[in-house]
């Protein structure tokens, strides 16, 4: 429990100096608590940490491999058996709230997808609210 409340001190350290070293070290911290086998009662708390964490990395500075980590960590979360059923409805939420908006963020200035795996998200639907990848100038 130790290792966790370090991890929680760490991401309130980047959060007051915006330093992104106290980030990654939270997301190392959180990551290093899923890799403890008799910790899985934790194991949510420190997902829910962990994909908070990358996400502001996410922002930060756009890399593909943060939005994958957070896509694999989304669904530990949401079918973990120490989780009550709301705090696994509310990560489910996110996850797809995330999967929804990873159509965006993975996006050129010319309106060209990054990634090859995302360019079939040009056919669906897009959220009024935000601006459409495909039609980007």
């Amino acid at each position: 429990m130790t290792i966790f409340r370090f991890g929680e001190f760490l991401q309130h350290a980047f959060a007051l100096t915006n330093n992104a070293e106290y980030l990654n070290e939270s997301i190392d911290v959180h990551q290093a608590i899923l890799k403890i086998p008799r910790a899985q009662h934790i194991h949510f708390e420190a997902v829910s940490r962990l994909t908070y964490s990358l996400a502001s990395r996410f922002v930060l500075s756009p890399d593909i491999k943060d939005s994958d980590e957070m896509m694999r960590l989304f669904p530990i979360a949401a079918t973990s058996l120490y989780a009550s059923v709301p705090d696994r409805f509310q990560i489910s939420s996110q996850w797809a709230d995330f999967a929804r908006m990873s159509g965006h963020l993975h996006c050129l200035q010319d309106g060209h997808f990054t990634d090859r795996r995302h360019s079939d998200l040009r056919s669906y639907p897009r959220n009024p609210t935000f601006p459409s990848c495909h039609n980007a100038p």
